[in-house]
């Protein structure tokens, strides 16, 4: 699950459980459609780990309540699998849209 959180705040609240749930929880709040439908059960936050690919970066990990399905959390600052940063790429993802 990627959500709209920026680098700096997402480093502040990851290792802060209450303060992860308290963000996780306002962002619910504005934008329901970026979770789960069972969300609404409650959930668990399950564990923290650091990613293999980029190792400053801790993965949340959630689990719901209702169907107890594991979600990883990572924010939309980090590219898919992890391989980088969305930063890095995003000059040369602009510049293709205009051509080969």
């Amino acid at each position: 699950m990627v959500l709209p959180i920026d680098q700096a705040t997402y480093q502040q609240i990851v290792n802060d459980r209450s303060a992860f749930r308290v963000y996780v929880d306002e962002l619910f709040s504005q934008h329901p459609e970026l979770f789960p439908e069972a969300w609404g059960g409650g959930y668990y936050l399950h564990d923290r780990r650091p990613s293999r690919k980029i190792p400053e970066v801790s993965i949340r990990r959630i689990r719901l309540q209702a169907t107890e399905t594991v979600y990883r959390v990572v924010s939309s600052f980090a590219l898919p699998y992890m391989t980088g940063y969305a930063a890095d790429v995003e000059k040369a993802l602009f510049l293709r849209r205009f051509g080969d």
